[in-house]
């Protein structure tokens, strides 16, 4: 959904050529990472001399998927572009990125003690 697909064959018949590009995850990054910056860096601040990496990015990992999800519903709401026509009488309803709410719910994150994977 992030960044749209043509559909060809009997998925362009079914849910229309053009599937547009909604970029939920570019959006609330866009308009969240100064905020994110600030929250991450007022909870390292706020930790003094006990710095605990992994529950400040813990506690940024929450925020982000929190505000992902606060863009999928607004999007859903009000966002343009809509759905098509043979989307909605496959829904019906006219929410984009949100047909079963799976999408939404498996937003996640994860913090990983060793982003290199290595031994190191």
């Amino acid at each position: 959904m992030e960044f749209g697909k043509i559909n060809e064959g009997l998925d362009a018949e079914k849910y229309g050529k053009i599937i547009p590009p909604r970029s939920f995850m570019q959006k609330t990054f866009d308009e969240q990472k100064d905020n994110w910056f600030k929250e991450l860096q007022r909870t390292i601040l706020a930790q003094r001399d006990k710095l605990d990496t992994k529950a400040a990015l813990q506690r940024l990992g929450v925020i982000a998927q929190n505000n992902i999800r606060a863009t999928i519903d607004w999007w859903a709401a009000e966002g343009e572009p809509r759905n098509g026509p043979k989307v909605i009488a496959l829904k019906g309803f006219d929410s984009p990125l949100i047909w079963s709410g799976k999408m939404r719910q498996s937003v996640n994150f994860v913090v990983d003690e060793d982003p290199s994977g290595g031994d190191e």
